[in-house]
C-alpha cells in the first residue's frame, strides 16, 4: 500500500478521536461524524446520518462501540465500495471514540444533575442526612463527596459495584489510600487544583486499587462547590488498554512500513480483481526496468502487462494459483535473452481478513541471479585453489615417488635377468619370481596413492580413522623427505575417528611434511605422532575449545621459525623460501582444512631447536560396521564354470585376462568394444554370469555400457578395471564394482565372486545402514531430546500455563506476524510454537496442517534451550539430532529449520517464531534480523494477553 497515503489517513482519524474528546453536547459529535468521516473513509454521507440518528437516542444509553462499527460498516458498504483491511481498522478506532464521547456526555448530565440535587440537599440538611435521589442510587459510575481534609463524607453504590469498596470502607480513611503510590504525585496536584484554588478538574486519570488488589484506571471529574469537592469518577481500563493497542498497532504498522519500502524483496499484495493494494518500492522499480511502467496501489495488473500478452499471460497463471488458496514457493528465469535473464525466488501467500476469509494473495520474490553467479565463481574458484595447492604438493612428492619407482625397476629387471639363467635352482628362481611379485605390488600402492592423492574432486566429508590413513600416507612422507630424513610414526593403538575430508586431510599432511623437509635442509628427524585429547590449550589470542579432539602432530629438528612470522606463516602467499621454492599457499591449506573441519591449528617453535606443528580435529563417533572384512582366501573362489564376457582393446591384456579368467576356472568369451558386448547381451544374456570390462575403449566407455544394460533393463553383474585417476575419483559415482589396475589375480578372483553375489548383499548393506543412523543418534546424544533442569522447566511450563493459551482459536494478530516471516525468508512453512511438558501446539501456522507434535519429534525442544540466540539447523538429514526423526523421514519432510526463542520478561521461553524449507538452505543477515523483530512482536503480544487476564481475574471472580 501508499505507506505516506496510509499514514495521512491515521493523522486525520487521530485527529477526528482527539475532537471528540473535547466535544460535550451530543448534536455537536454527530455533526463533526457527518462532516469529517466521508473524507477519510468510503461513506456515504446520507447513509451515515440516517445510521447515527437512528443509534443515538436521548432516552438510551450511549451505543457500544460494537454496535456502531457494525451498523455503520453494514449501512455504508451497501451504498459505497468495500473496504480495506486498513480502512476497516480505522472505522474500529472512529467507532470506539465516538462510543467513547456519547458515554462522556451521559457522565456529564448525570453529574450536573447530581451538583443541583446535592446543593438543594445541602441546604436542608447535614450531609449524613442526605438521601440520595434515584440518580445517585442506580448510576453505574462512582459518585462521592469529598471533604476538605480529603475524606468522602458520601459515597454511592457504584464504588462496590466497580472497586468492591462499601460506603463505610471509602468513609474510613482518606481517598489517597486507594491510590497507586505512581500516581500520588498527580492525584495531589488535581485535588490542590479543585480544593484550594477552586478550580475544576476534569478527565484526570489514575489508577484505584480495588477490594481485590488489582489496580483500575478511573477517569474523573471534580467540582468544588462550598468548600467540598463533588466528584464522579468512570471506569477507562478497557479504554485506555484500547489506546495502548492502537499505538502499538500504529509502531508496528510503522515499523512493517519501514521494512516494506526498504527491503530489496520485491513485495506485491493483490486482490481477487488484480488490482494492487500494496507493493512497494523495490517492485515499482522493477516494472519500470522491465516494462516501463510506473506501478501504483489500485493499478491492476491486467492494464499494467496488456501490451506484453506472454508476460500477462505468465503472471496471472502464478496468481490464480495463489487466489485459489494455493501456497507454494518456486524458482523462475525470466528474460528473453541471456544477458537480460534474472532469476528469481519466488513465495505466494494467501491474504485473510480478521474472520480468515480470503480476501487477496501476496508475493515475496528475491533476485538471485547475482548470488547464483557467484557461488558458481566461488566454487570454481575454491576448486581451483585446492587443486593448485595439490599439484604443487604432487610436484614435492615427484622426485622421491620417482626414486621409489626406479628402485622398484630395477628388482623387477634384475629378477628376470637372473631368472633366465638356466642353472638356477627352484627355490632361487621361486624367491625371485616372489621379488618381482612384491615389486609390482610396491610400485601400484605407490601408483595408486599418488592417482588417489591428485584426483580432482569435490570436498567430501566423511568419518574415517585417521591412524590408518596416516600409516596409509607415512610411505609417501617418506619418499617425499628423502633418505636423510627419518620419519618416526607414533600412532595409537585405538581407532581415532574424525568427520572430515580424507583427501584434503592427506593434503595437509604432505604440506606440514614439505615445510618440515625444507626447515630441515634434508637432514634430520620427523617425528609423526597421532592421539586423543581432551580440548584445545588456550594458545597466544586464541582461546581455549572444549571437546575431544584428534591430534595429529608433526615435530622437526630443524632450525625454528622467528618469532616476528609466527603470525604470518599461515596467510596464503607468505613464504620465507626463495624464488622458485614455495608459492606460500602449503600451510595457509592446513589453516582452511582445519577450520572448515570444525578444528584448529596450532604451532609451537624455538629458534634452533626446531618446530611442531598440531592438527586438532574434532572426535567422530565410529560408524557402524557394513559387515566384517573379508577373511584372507587361500584357496580363490573358483569360477565353477561360469561364463564370463569379458571386454579388452589392448591384444596383449586380452591374452593376460582370458588366462587369469581360465586359471579361475570360469569360461571365457571375449570382445574389444562395448558395442560389440551390448549386442550380445540384447541377443541373449542368459548364458552370462558377469560382464568384466576395461573403462576406457574405444566408442562407448565400460561405464557408458552399464548403464546400457540397465536402461535396459538387462539384470546382469558389471565389474570395471582401469588405471586412470579421473576414474577412480568417481568410483562412488557409477556405482559399479572397480578393479584398480594393475591388480593381483586373488583380487579378480574376490570382486568377480562377490559380483556374482551382489544383489543378495545389497539389501543386507541397506539394512546396516538404517542400524548405523538410528546407533549414530544414540550414541552421539543417548535420546531423540535432552531433558531440561526440572526446577527451571517447572517455572517455565508454570508461566505458560498461566497464559491459558495452548488449544485456544486462531487470531489475526499472530496469524499476519507468521504469514510475514514466512515472506521475509523465503520459506513454505512458518509456525508459533509453544512448547508444553508433552506437546508442540502451534497458535499461527503458514504451509503446514497440523496443530501439533510430540514434543520428542520438536526441533523447537532444541531451540529454547539457547533463549539467547537463534537456532538455523541448516540440513536436518545431516545432522545427528534429527536422524530419523518422522518430521525429517515423513511428512513435512523437514531440511531447514530456523527459530527464534520467544523469551517473555522474567526470561522463560515459552516456544518459537520458527521458519521451515524442505530444502536445505541458510539465512542471510537481514533475514535473521527479520525474524528477531517479528518475534518481538509476537513476545508483546503474549505480554499484552498476560496483562488482560490480570485485569479480567477480580472482575471475573466477582461475578
Amino acid at each position: 500500500m501508499d505507506t505516506a497515503f496510509s499514514q495521512e489517513r491515521l493523522l486525520q482519524v487521530l485527529d477526528v478521536v482527539s475532537a471528540l474528546a473535547s466535544l460535550d453536547n451530543v448534536d455537536d459529535v454527530v455533526q463533526l461524524s457527518l462532516s469529517r468521516l466521508p473524507g477519510i473513509l468510503p461513506l456515504d454521507s446520507s447513509a451515515l446520518a440516517l445510521t447515527l440518528h437512528r443509534l443515538v437516542q436521548p432516552d438510551q444509553d450511549a451505543p457500544s462501540a460494537q454496535q456502531i462499527e457494525q451498523a455503520v460498516y453494514i449501512d455504508a458498504t451497501t451504498h459505497a465500495r468495500a473496504f480495506t483491511l486498513h480502512e476497516r481498522e480505522l472505522l474500529h478506532h472512529v467507532c470506539v471514540a465516538l462510543s467513547a464521547a456519547l458515554a462522556r456526555i451521559g457522565h456529564a448530565r448525570t453529574l450536573k444533575a447530581l451538583r443541583e440535587r446535592a446543593a438543594r440537599l445541602e441546604q436542608r440538611c447535614a450531609p449524613r442526612a442526605l438521601a440520595p435521589d434515584r440518580a445517585w442510587a442506580v448510576s453505574l459510575e462512582p459518585l462521592c463527596i469529598i471533604d476538605a481534609n480529603g475524606y468522602v463524607e458520601l459515597a454511592n453504590p457504584a464504588w462496590q459495584t466497580v472497586l468492591g469498596w462499601t460506603e463505610a470502607q471509602v468513609c474510613s480513611q482518606p481517598f489517597t489510600a486507594f491510590v497507586h503510590r505512581d500516581d500520588l504525585a498527580a492525584t495531589q496536584a488535581a485535588w490542590i487544583k479543585a480544593s484550594e484554588q477552586g478550580q475544576a478538574v476534569v478527565r484526570f486519570e489514575n489508577r484505584y486499587r480495588t477490594s481485590g488488589g488489582v489496580w483500575r484506571w478511573l477517569s474523573w471529574v471534580a467540582v468544588p462547590e462550598d468548600g467540598k469537592v463533588y466528584c464522579a469518577a468512570r471506569d477507562v481500563t478497557d479504554e485506555k488498554m484500547q489506546r495502548e493497542a492502537l499505538i502499538l498497532r500504529t509502531r508496528e504498522r510503522d515499523v512493517l512500513a519501514a521494512v516494506f519500502q526498504a527491503t530489496d524483496l520485491l513485495l506485491q499484495v493483490i486482490d481477487a480483481d488484480y488490482r494492487f493494494l500494496a507493493i512497494n518500492q523495490a517492485s515499482i522499480d522493477d516494472y519500470w526496468r522491465m516494462f516501463k511502467r510506473r506501478v501504483a496501489v489500485g493499478d491492476r495488473l491486467t492494464d499494467v502487462l496488456a501490451d506484453r500478452p506472454e508476460q500477462l499471460q505468465a503472471a496471472l497463471a502464478l496468481w490464480d494459483r495463489a487466489l485459489g488458496g494455493e501456497a507454494f514457493s518456486l524458482q523462475q528465469t525470466f528474460g528473453e535473452t541471456t544477458p537480460e535473464q534474472r532469476t528469481c525466488e519466488m513465495r505466494f501467500e494467501i491474504l485473510r481478513d480478521h474472520d480468515g476469509k480470503q480476501i487477496g494473495a501476496f508475493m515475496t520474490s528475491l533476485d538471485v541471479t547475482e548470488w547464483h553467479v557467484q557461488q558458481q565463481a566461488l566454487v570454481e574458484t575454491q576448486e581451483a585453489l585446492r587443486q593448485s595447492q595439490k599439484l604443487e604438493a604432487i610436484g614435492q612428492l615427484t622426485g622421491g615417488v620417482a626414486h621409489d619407482f626406479n628402485n622398484v625397476l630395477a628388482v623387477i629387471k634384475s629378477s628376470i635377468e637372473l631368472l633366465r639363467r638356466v642353472q638356477l635352482g627352484d627355490e632361487r628362481r621361486q624367491r625371485f619370481m616372489d621379488s618381482i611379485s612384491s615389486a609390482v605390488t610396491r610400485g601400484a600402492r605407490l601408483t595408486g596413492q599418488l592417482l588417489a592423492f591428485a584426483r580432482r574432486q569435490a570436498l567430501q566429508p566423511a568419518v574415517f580413522d585417521v591412524g590408518n590413513s596416516t600409516r596409509a600416507i607415512g610411505e609417501m612422507i617418506g619418499s617425499l623427505t628423502g633418505v636423510g630424513v627419518e620419519v618416526v610414526l607414533d600412532l595409537p593403538d585405538q581407532a581415532c575417528f574424525v568427520n572430515a575430508d580424507q583427501s584434503q586431510f592427506d593434503t595437509a599432511l604432505v604440506n606440514l611434511a614439505v615445510n618440515a623437509r625444507d626447515a630441515m635442509q634434508s637432514r634430520g628427524t620427523l617425528s609423526v605422532k597421532v592421539e586423543s585429547v581432551d580440548g584445545l590449550p588456550q594458545h597466544g589470542l586464541q582461546p581455549a575449545i572444549s571437546g575431544t579432539f584428534v591430534a595429529v602432530s608433526l615435530h622437526d629438528t630443524g632450525a625454528g621459525i622467528a618469532p616476528e612470522n609466527l603470525d604470518k606463516i599461515f596467510e596464503p602467499f607468505f613464504t620465507t623460501k626463495g624464488v622458485g621454492h614455495g608459492t606460500g599457499l602449503g600451510l595457509s591449506q592446513v589453516f582452511g582444512f582445519a577450520r572448515q573441519s570444525g578444528g584448529d591449528v596450532r604451532v609451537a617453535s624455538t629458534p634452533g631447536a626446531g618446530t611442531t606443528f598440531t592438527l586438532y580435529l574434532p572426535c567422530a563417533a565410529q560408524p557402524a560396521a557394513g559387515g566384517s572384512a573379508p577373511s584372507v582366501q587361500h584357496t580363490l573362489p573358483g569360477g565353477g564354470g561360469l561364463r564370463i564376457l569379458a571386454v579388452e582393446d589392448n591384444p596383449e591384456l586380452r591374452a593376460m585376462v582370458e588366462s587369469s579368467l581360465h586359471e579361475l576356472g570360469y569360461v571365457t568369451t571375449i570382445v574389444t568394444s562395448a558395442e560389440q558386448a551390448l549386442a550380445l547381451l540384447r541377443e541373449d544374456p542368459e548364458p552370462y554370469a558377469a560382464v568384466f570390462s576395461d573403462v576406457v575403449l574405444p566408442g562407448m566407455t565400460g561405464i557408458d555400457l552399464g548403464r546400457a544394460l540397465a536402461r535396459l533393463q538387462i539384470d546382469i553383474p558389471v565389474v570395471l578395471t582401469s588405471g586412470y585417476s579421473h576414474v577412480l575419483a568417481q568410483e562412488s559415482d557409477h556405482g559399479f564394482l572397480l578393479l584398480p589396475k594393475p591388480y593381483a589375480l586373488d583380487d579378480l578372483a574376490r570382486l568377480l565372486h562377490e559380483a556374482v553375489l551382489r544383489r543378495d548383499r545389497a539389501a543386507s548393506v541397506a539394512k546396516v545402514g538404517t542400524t548405523h543412523a538410528m546407533a549414530l543418534v544414540e550414541t552421539v546424544f543417548g535420546q531423540p531430546a535432552r531433558a531440561p533442569d526440572e526446577g527451571v522447566e517447572r517455572v517455565r511450563l508454570a508461566e505458560l500455563s498461566a497464559l491459558h493459551i495452548m488449544d485456544t482459536e486462531e487470531e489475526a494478530a499472530y496469524d499476519e506476524l507468521t504469514h510475514l516471516a514466512s515472506a521475509f525468508c523465503q520459506t513454505p512453512i512458518a509456525l508459533v510454537s509453544l512448547v508444553d511438558d508433552e506437546r508442540q501446539w502451534f497458535k499461527a501456522r503458514v504451509g503446514l496442517q497440523a496443530r501439533e507434535t510430540p514434543r520428542e519429534h520438536a526441533f523447537c525442544s532444541y531451540a529454547i534451550e539457547q533463549p539467547e540466540q537463534i537456532m538455523q539447523v541448516v540440513d536436518a538429514s545431516l545432522d545427528a539430532r534429527f536422524v530419523g526423526n518422522p518430521l525429517v523421514t515423513g511428512d513435512p519432510g523437514i531440511r531447514f529449520y530456523a527459530g527464534a526463542p520467544l523469551v517473555t520478561s522474567t526470561g522463560q521461553a515459552l516456544g518459537t517464531l520458527c521458519v521451515i524449507d524442505t530444502e536445505p538452505r541458510k539465512l542471510n543477515v537481514h533475514q535473521l534480523d527479520a525474524l528477531r523483530l517479528l518475534a518481538a512482536r509476537v513476545i508483546e503480544r503474549l505480554e499484552a494477553r498476560r496483562v488482560e487476564l490480570n485485569m479480567a481475574a477480580p472482575r471475573d471472580s466477582e461475578s
